[in-house]
């Protein structure tokens, strides 16, 4: 029996290390693959995607005419403002890609947050604030995996001041 459970924990160390291995592999080849490929513009801002590998992104984005936003953070960070400039804002979905890092979401107070987010060792932070039902909703989909989102409301006058 002993000899069993000693196998089972070598097996579980091994795949775990297996995994990670994995992962900074794939991130290496993703990286190598951002560089070859040159970034198209965001021509109408509907969709914008950020790809953060080894690396880290500081960003505020206009989210006015905005549908979709997909970030890919592979042991890096990510912190966005959305700004809706326009006040028109409708609905948003933000699909999150995470490995091995955070990503950190600052909006505006009039969205409603519902996650459908695979998490893995890991975990979402957003506030609970009540927030009118008949207002924009930001939907998070995607997975994370060791590693975090966190997701907080900024007054307007905080966004004008940076």
């Amino acid at each position: 029996m002993r000899k069993l459970l000693k196998a089972i924990g070598i097996i579980t160390i091994l795949s775990g290390v297996i995994g990670v291995v994995y992962s900074v592999f794939q991130a290496i080849r993703m990286k190598r693959e951002e560089d070859i490929t040159s970034e198209f513009p965001d021509a109408d801002e509907v969709h914008i995607t950020r790809n953060c590998i080894f690396d880290g992104i500081k960003e505020t984005i206009d989210i006015s005419k905005t549908k979709q936003i997909d970030l890919t953070t592979r042991f890096g960070g990510v912190s966005l403002t959305l700004e809706d400039v326009d006040a028109i804002g409708g609905d948003l979905n933000l699909y999150v890609d995470c490995s091995f890092g955070g990503v950190e979401i600052m909006l505006p107070r009039a969205y409603n947050i519902n996650s459908v987010c695979k998490v893995f060792i890991g975990g979402i932070e957003w506030p609970t604030d009540d927030v009118s039902e008949n207002n924009p909703t930001l939907t998070i989909s995607g997975r994370i995996c060791v590693g975090g989102l966190s997701i907080g409301y900024y007054e307007e006058d905080e966004a004008e001041r940076e």
